[in-house]
C-alpha cells in the first residue's frame, strides 16, 4: 500500500468515528447550547409570544 492509500485509509477511519451513532444518553463533547446559531434561534423561539414550542404562553401560565 502506497503513501496516498495509507493517508486515505487513516482519513476514512477518522471520518467513520464521527459517523458512528452514539449510545442513548451518551455525553457529547460538543457544546450544543453555546453554538451561535442554536442559541440565537432558541432565544427567538422562547421570546416569540405566538409560538408555544419553546415556552408556554402567558395564558397557559396563569
Amino acid at each position: 500500500m502506497g503513501f496516498i492509500e495509507k493517508g486515505i485509509k487513516v482519513m476514512l477511519n477518522e471520518l467513520f468515528k464521527y459517523l458512528k451513532k452514539p449510545e442513548l444518553y451518551a455525553e457529547s463533547s460538543k457544546e450544543f447550547w453555546n453554538d451561535e446559531h442554536i442559541s440565537k434561534k432558541l432565544l427567538e423561539a422562547h421570546l416569540d409570544p405566538n409560538f408555544e414550542g419553546a415556552s408556554r404562553s402567558i395564558v397557559a401560565q396563569k
